[in-house]
């Protein structure tokens, strides 16, 4: 069984708070469709991806990832998770040296 977190984020008020529901649902449908079982989900409801350390639902994934309580990260695109790239280098160091991948829409990252 690959065991899956989610990621959703939204960044500001201006945008619709569902999204991160449509995210989730669009992410659960490509872990289904995949074979793979979600078994935590993560969210950041108008939080600005432009830097981790503003993000509860980041840091308590990647704090999941620490734990290996899952295999696998989904979102539904990698803007969702990183716009800084010194955020995405720090944390796909980390996560490579866990053995957790990163996979959106289009496949693994």
């Amino acid at each position: 069984m690959i065991r899956v977190a989610i990621y959703a984020r939204f960044s500001s008020d201006l945008q619709n708070d569902k999204s991160v529901d449509d995210q989730i649902a669009f992410c659960r449908d490509v872990c289904a469709r995949n074979g793979m079982t979600v078994v935590l989900t993560f969210e950041d409801r108008a939080v600005s991806a432009s830097s981790a350390k503003n993000r509860p639902g980041f840091i308590a994934l990647m704090r999941a990832a620490a734990a290996k309580l899952f295999d696998v990260v989904v979102a539904e695109d990698m803007d969702r998770i990183f716009r800084d790239q010194a955020d995405y280098h720090a944390a796909r160091k980390e996560l490579d040296f866990l053995g957790i991948t990163i996979h959106t829409a289009t496949g693994k990252v």
